[in-house]
């Protein structure tokens, strides 16, 4: 399995510390958040990796590594600068796309590995201490995320949603293309892409202004099947200033280990 890191932005929620780092450069416990990332892909045996830079790109500098460009990152959306990287879904490996300001635990890669869906996407069905914490309240800036019995994804991405009813679980970052399915998934977004550039088409959003979710919602409404790797906690990410200071402030206290058990050490 190859990955794909999505580092292009700068993230504008982050933007005290992100003034002149990239937000995946940003240091837990010493080390920047995608190195952490890089390392716990290598500790799973997932070696080929990529990132796509754009903010301060020459600030993502990592050995072992190859690098896209997304060159329009400021009036693009995430999945364009996904699509930067077009050649690593030529079907010759799974790929596994990740976002540049989160980290994981390994076991979580090795669920995603061993149940190897043709799609699928990490589901945290055990998120609500974690948001708690977080927010304040778990149902603060959340996203829906309906589930079917067979444990596929129903709908995903709408912002703003309270009802339980449509809250089975959250989005933890990763997104699971199998080899099989990645030519198709590159075809289907250059189809869309050429009709609904700038024009509606999920959540209100066209194309050029899809984040991963939409892009999945796009897949649903194309009848394909994605499956919820369903897990429980295990991952973090860092969209906002208060989830920075609030990782830094849970480490320092040991809380930290509540959400996600990593040797954050140097």
């Amino acid at each position: 399995m190859k990955c794909i890191i999505l580092a292009a932005g700068r993230g504008s929620r982050l933007h005290k510390y992100t003034e002149a780092l990239p937000k995946g450069m940003l240091p837990l416990a010493g080390k920047p958040l995608l190195k952490r990332q890089i390392e716990t892909l290598r500790k799973t045996g997932i070696t080929d990796i990529s990132i796509v830079r754009g903010y301060n790109k020459d600030k993502i500098n990592f050995n072992g590594v190859k690098y896209y460009e997304s060159p329009d990152w400021e009036t693009t959306g995430p999945v364009i600068s996904l699509f930067c990287a077009a050649k690593e879904f030529d079907g010759s490996d799974d790929v596994l796309v990740s976002y540049a300001d989160s980290i994981q635990e390994p076991r979580i890669l090795k669920q995603i590995m061993e149940e190897r869906f043709p799609l699928s996407k990490a589901i945290d069905t055990d998120y609500r201490d974690y948001w708690t914490a977080r927010n304040g309240d778990w149902k603060l800036d959340s996203e829906s995320c309906t589930l079917n019995s067979d444990g596929s994804i129903k709908e995903i991405g709408e912002d703003g949603v309270t009802d339980e009813a449509r809250l089975h679980g959250r989005d933890a970052s990763l997104t699971f293309i199998s080899k099989e399915m990645a030519p198709k998934v590159l075809e289907l977004h250059n189809k869309l892409k050429e009709r609904f550039w700038d024009k509606p088409l999920v959540d209100g959003k066209g194309v050029s202004k899809f984040n991963m979710t939409n892009l999945l919602q796009s897949w649903i409404d194309n009848s394909w099947k994605v499956m919820a790797n369903k897990i429980k906690r295990g991952w973090m990410e860092f969209d906002t200033n208060e989830d920075y200071e609030n990782a830094l402030r849970w480490y320092k206290t040991g809380k930290i280990k509540e959400f996600i058990d990593l040797d954050l050490t140097e």
